[in-house]
């Protein structure tokens, strides 16, 4: 048997068995989250350099055999980048969606236990009141629908701005999520580029950082750049989060009112943050709910005027003239009640100023209220002003909701494609294996058809030759 033959065979057996072991650590991350199907690729070795010694004997040149030229993962890059902004966006949506429905369920409308329900108690307070201007009963009724409306307001607004803090405790938990993964990133960049550059291929390393990148992209809007030297580069709007072995550190400030703000720490200025989990809940509390607080910190106001107003035209039960019936100045946060009025319904209004005995002209006047037009609030009545807030927290709980909806499902679609590209499949991995072996026992057998041959050149032609 010609070395030649041995090289051959030798080259067969070896790569096969790497393509073998490939096939098997495919098999073994079937179920390894981010992992990357692994595919094998043969390439014919070139014949030695004497080969063409053989040319004067009439034998055609013949390779040395096969190698495993790469083991490359299963590459999807136009899906990959499909899937990064898909995440930026559902998590967007997601994480607004979150929020808001902790304000819809404490808005609870329509419901007895709403505002709504409470401010319908209070004219009606009002309106008993006005048919029976002397009464103390209906007086401590008027007092009692007053602060529960009030506390209900308050609640309200109470329960915004702690949503408000959720989201920024996120926020501040999110940024150092990403900066952990960043400089996780940023070390895979440095060993992926070392094993490169010495002529190795560090798939599962890549792998790894692939994963990362999908998670950093599920938080913030980031994009990323292939380097030259197999490294990535992560970036914010332009600023880098992550270049080559060095990864930026963004920073949470919190304010005294308790807003934490991201800023990048080599110069101080704000992350600018559109996209992922941390846009979602930086443009539900900057924008959505503090358009909530403005909104009912408005109606409170115009609430606590327009009954003040009224109020102040009249005299109470002991022919006093009538003070403020909420505490003046009064917004959405702590809107109450007057406590001399709390104190003592007998400085309830019924009456107008120097009226005769029974007159219930500002007690009829401010149940009138609910159905006067007020300029501040856009010529609007007050209840159709907190209708129109009740609206716009149920259409943006809904919008959010769809906007998450829609963009999971066509990012599982993304997901699935990509899949089918790069995920392990066990029916092909068993095809693989199959073809593998009988490759290999091709070669096992080449090798004992040669050797048999050689065998009957040397033992069996030397018997015959010598008998004659």
């Amino acid at each position: 048997m010609s070395n030649l033959d041995i090289n051959i065979i030798g080259s067969a057996l070896s790569a096969q068995q790497q393509a073998m072991s490939v096939t098997a650590q495919n098999v073994a991350n079937v179920n390894t989250q981010g992992y990357r199907r692994q595919e094998v690729t043969f390439g014919s070795v070139a014949p030695s350099a004497d080969a063409s010694l053989n040319l004067a004997n009439g034998v055609p040149i013949l390779g040395d055999g096969v190698t495993v030229s790469s083991v490359q993962r299963a590459q999807t890059s136009f899906l990959d980048r499909q899937i990064l902004t898909g995440n930026q966006q559902y998590s967007y949506s997601d994480s607004m969606n979150q929020q808001l429905q902790q304000v819809e369920a404490a808005v609870n409308e329509p419901s007895d236990s709403g505002i709504s329900s409470a401010m319908s108690d209070f004219w009606n307070a009002w309106s008993t009141l006005s048919t029976t201007p002397d009464s103390l009963a209906a007086r401590n009724t008027v007092v009692q629908t007053g602060q529960t409306l009030a506390d209900k307001i308050q609640s309200l607004y109470s329960t915004i701005g702690q949503v408000q803090s959720q989201c920024s405790q996120a926020i501040a938990s999110d940024a150092d999520q990403v900066n952990q993964m960043a400089s996780q990133i940023a070390d895979l960049n440095s060993q992926i580029t070392k094993q490169v550059a010495a002529g190795q291929q560090p798939n599962d390393l890549m792998d790894q950082r692939d994963l990362l990148v999908e998670k950093v992209s599920k938080l913030l809007n980031v994009q990323v750049n292939q380097a030259d030297n197999s490294g990535i580069t992560l970036s914010v709007n332009g600023h880098c989060l992550v270049q080559g072995s060095i990864s930026e550190q963004i920073g949470a400030n919190t304010d005294g009112a308790g807003i934490t703000t991201l800023v990048w720490s080599d110069d101080n200025k704000p992350v600018q943050v559109s996209g992922g989990e941390i846009g979602g809940l930086i443009q539900t509390r900057d924008t959505v709910l503090q358009g909530y607080k403005s909104t009912l910190n408005t109606f409170a106001q115009q609430l606590t005027t327009s009954v003040n107003t009224a109020h102040a035209l009249g005299q109470d039960a002991n022919g006093n003239p009538a003070g403020d019936f909420f505490t003046a100045g009064s917004d959405a946060s702590n809107i109450s009640v007057d406590s001399s009025i709390v104190a003592s319904p007998a400085l309830v209004a019924a009456a107008n100023k120097n009226s005769a005995a029974g007159d219930n002209s500002v007690a009829s006047a401010i149940a009138g209220l609910q159905n006067n037009s007020i300029p501040a609030l856009g010529n609007q009545t007050l209840g159709a002003v907190y209708g129109q807030f009740t609206a716009q927290v149920g259409t943006d709980v809904s919008t959010s909701a769809t906007n998450a909806q829609q963009s999971n499902l066509s990012l599982q679609q993304l997901t699935t494609q990509r899949d089918s590209i790069s995920g392990v499949s066990l029916d092909e991995e068993m095809t693989n294996m199959t073809k593998f072996q009988q490759a290999y026992n091709a070669a096992t057998r080449v090798f004992t058809v040669i050797d048999s041959m050689m065998n009957t050149i040397v033992n069996e032609m030397g018997v015959i030759g010598s008998a004659g």
